[in-house]
């Protein structure tokens, strides 16, 4: 059980700090404004407090503990991802697939290096995303009127997540559901 939650944590740690970067970059930007902040900064403390209430409770038995707090993080990072979301939205369609593109493509990576993948498969994963992206961002209307649903490219994101799991597992690689994971609630 210990390692179980020392997996959380290290994973909740990593996922932080890409949030960290992401946000302050938008902040910098001028896309994230200081209320945005603060409500995110508001957001990391209750989910904290409630992921460090969840780990002392001694009257759940460990499996619903260990679900409720996997469920605690997963709330805590999609609502972290909205706001993310949300902020590159505004700087347009382009820069959003980039970004849900490369989310894919990282964790299809992340699988291959724990895997122990060859050089081989992680560069034909590496070269697929890349066209996959090309191919998406050649899709996107050449006007500079863009449509204000985003659930139209979450869609574009969830076809690249699921043809991205089709190569690898092509290829002999099985990758437990990208796209699955990848979808916004």
């Amino acid at each position: 059980m210990v390692s179980d939650w020392r997996k959380f944590e290290q994973e909740t740690l990593r996922i932080q700090a890409r949030f960290d970067t992401e946000l302050e970059s938008l902040r910098l930007q001028g896309i994230l404004t200081q209320t945005d902040m603060t409500k995110v900064k508001n957001q990391v403390t209750v989910s904290r407090n409630a992921l460090l209430d969840t780990i002392r409770r001694n009257d759940l038995q460990n499996e619903i503990q260990e679900e409720l707090f996997a469920s605690l993080i997963k709330d805590y990072i999609n609502s972290i991802q909205k706001i993310i979301d949300d902020a590159l939205f505004k700087l347009g369609e382009d820069i959003f697939l980039k970004y849900k593109f490369r989310q894919v493509y990282e964790k299809a990576n992340l699988y291959a290096k724990e895997r122990n993948f060859s050089r081989n498969q992680t560069e034909s994963l590496e070269y697929f995303s890349k066209g996959a992206l090309a191919y998406a961002l050649k899709m996107l209307p050449k006007q500079n009127k863009w449509s204000s649903n985003k659930a139209e490219y979450q869609k574009m994101i969830n076809g690249f997540a699921e043809a991205l799991q089709e190569f690898v597992e092509s290829s002999q690689i099985v990758v437990p559901s990208i796209s699955a994971n990848m979808r916004n609630p």
